[in-house]
């Protein structure tokens, strides 16, 4: 009975307990959470395979595709409720869901990626699994790096209740490490070429330097064949195909040619070739021509890729050069010829001439020069007697020709400059052009108006080559006929002393040269007498009051008075005339004035 006794008490003591632990339970659930005691009994981690393992776990050779990661506790009596939280790089991976282990869990809803840090949380659940390490959830994580990222599973935050409703903080959170594996991709080796002709193995050459050959090991080609093989990539990584092959015989092949060169006398030029076969040419002999490419000799010490011709002279200038390639296998190469051309500066052979042309005619100039390459010509004129000279647009041939004269270009001089690239250019001497052309008055003498006793003068102005002679002529009829004057044959006549009888008398100028003549236009000539200017006389003065009459006192003293009778003036009165001008004088104004009456009283 005692022993019954206690053991419903103990029953009841169980109830009692249990009932305490529901009301912890609940306690739990609906107000804040409790800070849980450790159980170093239990432990909690992350695997990378649903077996389990010990703590920390690690993840290798993933490549591609998804990562499952396994949550586990140890040595639990079941499992109710469970949360925890799961961190990582999102850069390297992606949550994708969660799922079940072992255990029967009801998993909260989550989304479709995650941040990089997602907690889990179950509802209760039961399983009988005790003494045992029990498979709380499976993680799925999708990979988006590249091969060769890594990042670190991190499990933190761990709650796990039992069926006792033990609440439990495992001692050890758990770690994992995941790392993506490298793709291999598969590479060629050093053996993946063209063998020279003569080889006869791979010696130390490698058939892939990344990947796998197959076969593994490939036979070495025979003359002229090729052998094929594939190094295959690992980890989703690509295949290489690969090849090796040896060379067959073949004779020299010119595959550049010597190109033509230009020099200067003193400078240098160098030809080269360039050839193929096989085996490698390895004899070049190099031949010159200096009859036009009919037969070429030898050049001694000439045996290289190229050959230069140092201080090259006048004497060199369309030599050719070839070139013979050999390698010991028939038949020999040869190049084609090239040319050399020296090339040196222009030399004046010719000079242009001096010309004398008529006005209207035309006339040319040639000039010529030597030099290589064959000089260009710009012929240049001066109009300033040769102290400058500038370009004629168009004169670039070796003669010039001008058409028609013209008199404004007499005096003129011409010159021409050669030039071809190779300096100093040459000029040659100056030609002056001489222009004959016919006498043109530019200037004719001027109508004069003169003063009997003075002098005129009448000059004309007129171009002509050769210079014109001059004769004055004087017509006495108004221009009706006109006579030479004796000895005015200048370009100015003077008519001195001149007389009333020479008024209206013209004057012209003929003008000639070996051309022709021309004559000016008549100027008249004018004679007056001198101009008097009017002036007044003794009568313009103040008078005394009383006078009555001017007396013997003339109004002017030059010139004529207008009006010619003049009244005396009365007492404090003015009278006025004017002293006229003659032969174009000028005018006077005069005036007379009376005092007036002075009358003194006293008183």
């Amino acid at each position: 009975m005692k022993g019954e006794s206690m053991s419903r008490q103990s029953q009841v003591s169980q109830i009692n307990a249990l009932g305490i632990w529901i009301l912890f339970l609940a306690a739990f659930i609906f107000s804040t959470p409790a800070v849980f005691a450790a159980n170093t009994n239990s432990d909690m981690y992350v695997s990378s395979s649903s077996s389990g393992g010990a703590g920390n776990d690690t993840w290798s050779g993933v490549a591609n595709g998804t990562v499952r990661v396994y949550v586990f506790a140890d040595n639990l009596s079941g499992i109710g409720a469970v949360s925890f939280t799961l961190t990582w790089d999102p850069a390297v991976l992606t949550y994708s869901s969660v799922s079940n282990g072992s255990a029967n869990s009801t998993w909260s809803a989550f989304p479709s990626t995650g941040s990089g840090s997602v907690t889990f949380t179950s509802s209760n659940s039961s399983a009988p699994i005790t003494g045992s390490t029990l498979q709380i959830a499976v993680v799925t994580l999708t990979v988006n790096a590249s091969p060769g990222n890594s990042t670190n599973l991190t499990l933190s935050s761990l709650s796990v209740a039992d069926t006792s409703f033990n609440t439990y903080t495992p001692a050890d959170a758990g770690n994992g490490t995941f790392s993506l594996a490298s793709v291999v991709n598969g590479a060629c080796g050093s053996a993946n070429k063209t063998y020279t002709y003569g080889s006869n193995s791979y010696g130390t050459d490698t058939f892939c330097s990344a990947g796998t050959a197959s076969p593994s090991s490939p036979s070495f080609p025979g003359s002229g064949s090729t052998v094929d093989w594939t190094c295959d990539g690992s980890n989703g990584g690509t295949d290489a195909s690969c090849s090796a092959t040896l060379q067959a015989p073949a004779a020299p092949t010119i595959t550049s040619e010597p190109a033509n060169q230009s020099a200067g006398i003193g400078g240098s030029a160098a030809f080269s070739v360039t050839a193929t076969g096989v085996p490698a040419p390895t004899s070049y002999q190099w031949k010159l021509s200096t009859d036009g490419g009919s037969t070429f000799n030898s050049i001694t010490g000439a045996t290289s890729t190229s050959y230069t011709v140092s201080s090259v002279t006048g004497a060199e200038n369309g030599n050719e050069y070839e070139c013979v390639v050999s390698n010991g296998i028939s038949p020999d190469a040869t190049s084609s010829a090239a040319t050399l051309t020296v090339n040196y500066a222009p030399s004046i052979s010719t000079d242009p001439l001096s010309q004398t042309a008529d006005a209207g005619t035309s006339v040319t100039f040639t000039a010529a020069a030597t030099g290589n390459p064959t000089p260009n010509y710009q012929w240049q004129v001066s109009t300033n007697g040769g102290s400058s000279f500038s370009n004629i647009s168009g004169a670039t041939t070796d003669s010039y020709t001008i058409n028609p004269v013209t008199s404004v270009q007499n005096g003129y001089q011409y010159r021409c400059v050669a030039s071809n690239g190779v300096s100093p250019n040459a000029t040659t001497t100056a030609a002056t052009l001489t222009v004959d052309y016919a006498p043109v008055i530019t200037t004719n003498p001027i109508s004069q108006t003169k003063v009997v006793g003075t002098s005129a003068t009448f000059t004309v102005v007129a171009n002509a080559n050769p210079s014109p002679g001059y004769q004055w002529e004087v017509s006495t009829d108004g221009g009706s006929t006109f006579n030479n004057i004796s000895g005015a044959t200048g370009s100015s006549y003077t008519v001195s002393s001149l007389t009333l009888t020479e008024s209206g008398y013209k004057y012209e100028c003929v003008v000639t040269n070996t051309l022709s003549s021309t004559t000016s236009n008549a100027a008249t000539l004018t004679v007056t007498l001198a101009p008097v200017n009017g002036q007044c006389g003794p009568a313009a003065q103040v008078w005394p009051y009383g006078a009555t009459s001017f007396g013997s006192d003339a109004l002017c003293s030059a010139g004529n008075a207008s009006p010619s009778s003049v009244n005396f003036p009365a007492a404090a009165q003015t009278a006025n005339w004017v002293c006229q001008g003659l032969n174009s004088g000028m005018n006077a104004r005069c005036s007379a004035t009376q005092r007036p009456r002075i009358v003194f009283r006293f008183w």
